[in-house]
């Protein structure tokens, strides 16, 4: 069991390299984009940024996922690769096509001048995403790291010169996203060859192809839903409450982007450890083992954060901004859940079922839409900040159930429910004029002492690990 946990452990300092880039660059830029934007300029960008996010799934066929679950298995093989980009070629030609047929519709006049960024965004982002994929599947993640590392600091470079030098506000945003894409793309090629001595033109329809559509055409469901669940309450926010306001719902999303950063690490390499080490009668304990240290450290970091929310506000929210503190206790119990949920759509991705991904997230998403409408209009933007809590919370609760089926785990669910609750009433303390930080504290105190085994574990391994590079 020694080696799960140094394989997870190693993929997991790798990824906290790459991630943190990304994720700390998207933290760090947002005083420059409330100082910079208005609350309009910022909504749109938003819109835009959402409208790529479910339309590379959609038209993709979410087919970067399909290659690297398949490499996984033959790691000497470029024939998924290149099915993959065959794949990817038809689908950026029908959205072209589709692009536009929508530019002709009266009433979309109003924003066909956004297509043509819509459409680069989802070609350079769907090839950047290829690439990655295939260097995780093959084991080639240093490069894929300092890929990423590129990506981030070409894109804070262009962002202060597109945007703060020469003040191109929209366009001077998408000009830093697509060149930091771009360099990072031609990085990764450069150093792996990794389009070279692919043959299109040889590929034939075969039971592997079926296979890998198979598998990858559920998760553009799940992708769909999962888009709805994080980014559908913007497009109603906007319609209800006005793109000022959905400029400040945004914005209210960058201080739980701390505890994604701890999502998108354990997420992506844990994903190749479920694959790789998946075991039904989980007989070591490790898949209980590390649901439960995952558990009880995202917890502590939500608690952590609550706390220090309008700290970091003042920090981060500039002029109008400052109001979107509010919204954060709640999207970060929404964070919560959907990394729980994360962490189980891995034992479903090791058993290839995408089917049951996808099922859940779109239960979870009809409930979310649902109550986006019932409750935006009554409450303005906390309602779809419940909505979404609601939504990954119903998510993760469906895979729970349905993974029995596939293995068998044994969680302390008396100590789960509790320092969930607790986490209610904290958020409930953090959203009060006075925000009862003596409370707040006490509830932590208590998450510590629930979860003081994990903890310890945690950090006799972390004071372990100083030791050894001291």
């Amino acid at each position: 069991m020694k080696k799960k946990y140094s394989y997870l452990s190693n993929n997991v300092k790798l990824f906290t390299i790459s991630s943190f880039g990304q994720k700390i660059l998207s933290f760090l830029l947002v005083p420059l984009y409330t100082s910079y934007l208005n609350t309009q300029e910022y909504g749109i960008i938003d819109l835009v940024a959402t409208t790529i996010n479910i339309i590379i799934p959609i038209f993709s066929l979410n087919i970067a996922e399909g290659i690297m679950r398949f490499t996984l298995e033959e790691k000497n093989s470029k024939d998924y690769l290149a099915y993959g980009i065959l794949v990817a070629k038809k689908g950026a030609l029908i959205l072209a096509l589709f692009g536009v047929v929508l530019s002709f519709i009266p009433m979309m006049s109003e924003y066909r001048i956004y297509f043509p960024w819509m459409f680069v965004g989802f070609i350079f982002n769907l090839i950047y995403s290829i690439s990655q994929n295939y260097l995780r599947a093959i084991d080639r993640i240093p490069i894929m790291i300092i890929a990423s590392l590129i990506n981030t600091v070409v894109m804070l470079t262009a962002d202060i010169f597109f945007i703060v030098i020469m003040k191109w506000g929209f366009c001077g945003y998408y000009f830093a996203l697509f060149l930091g894409l771009l360099v990072s793309t031609l990085f990764m090629q450069f150093n792996e060859n990794i389009f070279t001595g692919i043959r299109l033109k040889s590929l034939q329809k075969n039971e592997l192809n079926k296979q890998m559509l198979s598998y990858c055409i559920p998760t553009v469901f799940t992708g769909m839903a999962w888009w709805i669940n994080s980014s559908l309450d913007k497009y109603f926010v906007t319609g209800i409450c006005g793109v000022s306001q959905n400029g400040i719902y945004s914005v209210a999303y960058k201080i739980p982007t701390i505890l994604g950063v701890f999502q998108t690490i354990f997420t992506q390499a844990w994903s190749i450890s479920a694959v790789v080490d998946f075991d039904e009668k989980d007989t070591d304990g490790f898949f209980t083992k590390t649901y439960e240290l995952y558990n009880a450290g995202m917890v502590l970091i939500t608690s952590i954060i609550m706390i220090f929310n309008i700290f970091l506000s003042k920090i981060l929210y500039a002029n109008k901004f400052y109001q979107a503190w509010y919204y954060v206790p709640v999207l970060l119990y929404a964070t919560l859940f959907s990394a729980m949920a994360g962490y189980l759509g891995g034992i479903f991705s090791a058993v290839k079922d995408t089917k049951t991904c996808a099922y859940s997230t779109f239960v979870s998403a009809g409930v979310n839409i649902v109550l986006n409408t019932l409750l935006i209009g009554r409450i303005g933007i906390l309602g779809a900040a419940i909505s979404t809590a609601i939504a990954y919370f119903i998510s993760w609760l469906i895979r729970l159930i349905v993974s029995a089926k596939y293995i068998k785990m044994s969680i302390d669910w008396k100590k789960s429910i509790l320092v969930y609750w607790l986490l209610i009433i904290q958020l409930i303390c953090a959203m009060s004029p006075s925000h009862i930080y003596l409370l707040q504290i006490v509830i932590l105190i208590l998450i510590i002492c629930t979860y003081k085994k994990y903890y310890m574990s945690l950090l006799l391994k972390l004071l372990k690990y100083i030791k050894k590079y001291k």
